[in-house]
């Protein structure tokens, strides 16, 4: 038994760091502008920076929506499969539902980025797709880091 634990104590140790560390490579300190990540790295005018700000709150807006009829139909889907006798019509729609949401968030992001693009110079476009406006396949680090977080509450490990 004392092999066993000496064995895998050097994995224990390290555990308490790694653990420690941000998640979905988490944005650090000077990568952090006010405006969010990066976003300094345009040199908005006060128009743009107005402009962009408006399609952004928009755009949380609508993704606000789109999340809740996720959620909802989460909650659905969960009462659908804990049911005594699962309906697997009602289940298999209910995932279509959470599909389709979850499409319909895709196409929003891709709007929001042509919105925003269509608004800079053909400078600021360049660093816009040269990274600022890619991020993490349309979720920037703050959302691919909740994800993260989420995954992990859940019992999952990993990004």
């Amino acid at each position: 038994m004392k092999r066993i634990v000496l064995a895998f104590l050097p994995f224990l140790l390290a555990a308490g760091p790694l653990q420690a560390q941000p998640c979905c490579g988490a944005m650090r300190g000077a990568e952090a502008g006010p405006r969010g990540p990066r976003l300094d790295r345009l040199e908005l005018t006060d128009t743009q920076e107005k402009q962009v700000e408006e399609l952004r709150l928009a755009h949380q807006k609508k993704m606000v929506q789109i999340r809740s009829k996720i959620e909802d139909a989460r909650i659905d889907l969960r009462s659908l499969m804990n049911a005594d006798k699962p309906d697997r019509v009602a289940i298999e729609k209910t995932l279509g539902t959470i599909s389709d949401q979850e499409h319909q968030m895709k196409l929003a992001w891709t709007g929001h980025w042509f919105n925003v693009n269509a608004l800079l110079t053909p400078k600021q476009q360049e660093i816009w797709r040269d990274g600022l406006g890619k991020g993490s396949g349309g979720r920037s680090e703050r959302q691919a880091c909740r994800r993260c977080e989420r995954g992990r509450r859940h019992g999952w490990q990993g990004n």
